[in-house]
């Protein structure tokens, strides 16, 4: 047997392992139930993969880029693909755009979390990842950055006053006010 042909059958084989490897996460990710919280001492699992599969998904949505982390496992199967079959493909473009679709499904699902008139949880959806860049990005640009008040003529200096104490107060970026 050639040399050329023995790391090639290596290559194939780690692609096997890393497409059943995936098929693993991928199954414990679709079992996935939010209201199981990974312990020893678990009374009822309904994870498929029992506690491996609730630990796996506890990690990877909760702790990880919730929602989004659906897609680790097909960057799985996409790179055991390619180790397996003699069709090839630009893989490194594929991982970018879906590690991109990772990122972007989980801060998307954290603005809608974080909104203030949608939070009713801290990272359901988004994951502590995407929760946290979330609020990273808020910390920088706010939901608003400016507001615009028309008032009327004859208003008074204390009334303004007030508006912009009240600007300062909600944390916004500017304002603007038109008489």
């Amino acid at each position: 047997m050639s040399e050329k042909s023995d790391i090639k059958m290596k290559l194939e084989t780690i692609g096997w392992l890393l497409g059943f490897f995936s098929l693993l996460v991928l199954g414990s990710l679709i079992g996935h139930d939010s209201s199981e919280d990974p312990s020893l001492t678990s009374a009822s699992i309904n994870n498929p993969f029992n506690i491996v599969g609730v630990y796996t998904s506890y990690i990877l949505v909760k702790l990880g880029f919730g929602y989004g982390s659906y897609f680790i496992p097909i960057i799985g199967l996409a790179i055991s693909l390619q180790l397996i079959s003699n069709f090839k493909f630009e893989l490194y473009r594929v991982i970018r755009y879906l590690t991109a679709l990772i990122f972007l499904i989980s801060i998307t699902f954290g603005l809608i979390e974080n909104y203030p008139s949608f939070s009713d949880n801290m990272s359901s959806y988004s994951g502590l990842l995407g929760w946290a860049i979330v609020n990273l990005l808020h910390d920088w640009i706010g939901y608003a950055f400016a507001k615009t008040i028309n008032m009327l003529y004859d208003v008074t200096a204390e009334v303004v006053k007030s508006s912009y104490l009240l600007a300062l107060e909600l944390g916004l970026k500017g304002l603007t006010v038109y008489r």
